[in-house]
């Protein structure tokens, strides 16, 4: 249970660290966030289609 409370306590100061940086670097961090499963997805679409063409 201790482990859980210090995930929240860290979770809450990760929100408040977020609203306190200015719009610039909430968006940043957004475009970042976003690109990440983003380029994930789109480096497995082209592996799927590479392997297919193989056959």
């Amino acid at each position: 249970m201790e482990l859980l409370e210090k995930a929240k306590r860290r979770i809450l100061d990760f929100r408040e660290k977020i609203q306190d940086l200015p719009w610039w670097r909430k968006g940043l961090l957004l475009v970042v966030a976003l690109a990440l499963p983003a380029g994930i997805l789109l480096a497995t679409i082209l592996f799927v289609l590479w392997k297919g063409r193989k056959k």
